[in-house]
């Protein structure tokens, strides 16, 4: 049996606008010194490629190489190849998607991001996350994708906590879901303007629950980020709160027991 391919692709096209003025895009706001973007990319080191779906991805370019990201060059007209500081090579790509694909440009949303970075990755499996979620480890990623890859007839595995299921904690298998994704875009935005959900988008998929007992037997209780709950790992900064929680949980030192 082929070894299957495994993209992280991450959506970081958020504005941040609950969030207030802000000295950076909402991706580049730091935590625990760091970028959160960069800290949600390092989860990504163990697998095959990385791909990052932003907004105006020219300005984007612009910011990360004033933090210290080298440009490799670009791709084509949408994509940039990138490295970090850490040296993880990123893909990033125009959350908009390319003009080959009209149907993307149809409405605005998450959605869009995720089908945007979908069609641009190259693993056959992809987990998926938000740009702005600061906790979330290798473990954690490494789990999704190998749980996919053990599923041959499922399309998608989720996270499931507190009853909700999370599609941006979440590995698709590539095909499916991008060709999911495009028939809801090409239907039409929904009547508040925006693409449909990315809970939409699970909803089409045969789709397998990871709940947190399961997780916690998988990557021992996320013990790569010295073992803060799942619950830390699910949590984006979205209002200055969830900033403040952030920064003071980056402050401590997580407990391992």
């Amino acid at each position: 049996m082929a070894t299957l391919r495994q993209s992280l692709v991450v959506l970081a096209g958020g504005e941040g606008r609950r969030l207030g003025p802000l000295p950076a895009p909402k991706p580049l706001v730091r935590v625990g010194g760091v970028p959160v973007l960069e800290r949600v990319v390092a989860a990504g080191a163990d697998l095959d490629e990385v791909v990052v779906a932003v907004r105006d991805r020219p300005a984007f370019t612009v910011e990360l190489h004033e933090i210290g990201w080298v440009l490799l060059g670009p791709e084509n007209h949408v994509w940039d190849r990138l490295t970090t500081p850490q040296g993880i090579e990123v893909v990033l790509v125009e959350d908009i998607g390319p003009a080959s694909t009209p149907e993307l440009h149809a409405a605005a949303g998450p959605l869009v991001g995720l089908a945007a970075a979908l069609a641009a990755a190259r693993g056959d499996i992809c987990v998926a996350f938000g740009g702005d979620m600061p906790f979330v480890t290798q473990e954690l990623v490494t789990a999704l994708a190998a749980a996919l890859t053990a599923k041959p007839t499922t399309d998608a595995v989720a996270v499931e906590s507190g009853g909700r299921i999370h599609p941006l904690c979440a590995a698709y298998r590539r095909s499916a879901a991008l060709a999911a994704a495009r028939r809801l875009l090409g239907d039409r935005p929904n009547d508040t303007g925006r693409s449909p959900s990315l809970r939409a988008l699970l909803a089409e998929l045969p789709v397998a629950r990871f709940t947190q007992s399961r997780i916690g037997r998988c990557v021992g209780g996320l013990g790569g980020d010295g073992g803060r709950p799942l619950s830390a790992a699910l949590r984006g900064i979205d209002t200055p709160a969830d900033l403040r929680w952030a920064r003071a949980q980056a402050s401590e030192t997580p407990r391992t027991g």
